[in-house]
């Protein structure tokens, strides 16, 4: 009973916000990111310690002036994105929500769809994951294959099923995917999923993120090292007012001759390379996951 009260007033808050923003005019979207920097302060107390604590993780030499400037520059560019995702999911236009998108690297994708071959397009919950279904559909005129899990709340599922779709995805659970995704990319498609969450360590392996041990997720190492399937990394970057999404080379690594070898230094390579974007962009990554968490064997290991 208490899950369920829960899960309907998200439920109706999240559609009456959805109305009010789908019904204002574009002006009002200062107002809306204060109420969304509120829902961050009223939160604050659970995730602000996890955000410190990660920024600490990651940045120890920070000074606390500049930490304290990072959380603020990290909630406001969440406040900003989730707003103008709904903006978007409203119908405004586009060219005046996010102005003039660059891309860098399209040639990238071109080069392993001419081939045939389709691709695994990974990324994390960096700058505004949700926008690279979003310009890729559209660039090149069909929809990009995004896995995900289920919500908790089952009342909310339809909503961000239906905003994913808008945004271009044809959305994939992660529960049993691995065939899905051969088959599109089997036919030429374009896959797209984030890697840098925590899992489960039967369902990952352990390398290195700013110098600590994690378990990284396997899915596109995997896939890659059993299957051939072309890898590129590409995430999607706020640089004052300009849009950019990055677009990475098709990863070429060379197997040796010891498959979990391999499976751990690919991973570490896609694992260094999220790394790196968040070091030039700090405040883009969803510091707001648990990341260093150690995680509990499951119970069938």
């Amino acid at each position: 009973m208490k899950h369920n009260v829960r899960y309907r007033v998200e439920y109706f808050g999240l559609k009456l916000f959805i109305f009010c923003i789908k019904y204002s005019p574009l002006f009002f979207r200062p107002f809306f990111r204060k109420i969304m920097l509120g829902v961050f302060s009223i939160a604050g107390k659970r995730y602000g310690r996890l955000v410190d604590s990660n920024v600490d993780i990651a940045f120890p030499d920070l000074s606390i002036a500049e930490k304290i400037l990072l959380k603020k520059n990290i909630y406001n560019h969440f406040s900003s994105i989730f707003i103008d995702d709904l903006y978007l999911f409203g119908g405004k236009n586009p060219d005046k929500i996010i102005g003039n998108i660059q891309i860098e690297g399209m040639e990238h994708i071109r080069g392993v769809l001419k081939k045939g071959r389709g691709a695994i397009l990974f990324s994390a919950h960096f700058g505004n994951w949700e926008l690279i279904p979003f310009i890729l559909s559209r660039e090149l005129g069909h929809k990009i294959f995004s896995i995900g899990r289920k919500m908790d709340n089952p009342l909310t599922e339809e909503i961000v099923k239906r905003f994913r779709a808008y945004m271009g995805s044809e959305l994939i659970y992660k529960e049993g995917s691995l065939r899905k995704i051969i088959r599109v990319t089997e036919n030429n498609g374009l896959v797209y999923l984030l890697v840098d969450q925590n899992t489960i360590t039967r369902e990952g392996v352990k390398v290195k993120f700013f110098g600590r041990e994690v378990v990284a997720v396997t899915t596109v190492p995997q896939l890659y090292l059993k299957k051939g399937i072309p890898i590129i990394p590409l995430f999607v970057t706020y640089d004052n007012s300009f849009v950019t999404l990055r677009i990475g080379k098709e990863i070429d690594y060379k197997s040796g001759d010891d498959f979990n070898t391999d499976l751990i230094m690919l991973t570490q390579n896609c694992m260094s390379r999220i790394e790196g974007m968040i070091r030039k962009y700090p405040a883009h990554w969803f510091w707001f996951h648990d990341r260093w968490k150690p995680r509990k064997p499951s119970k069938k290991e």
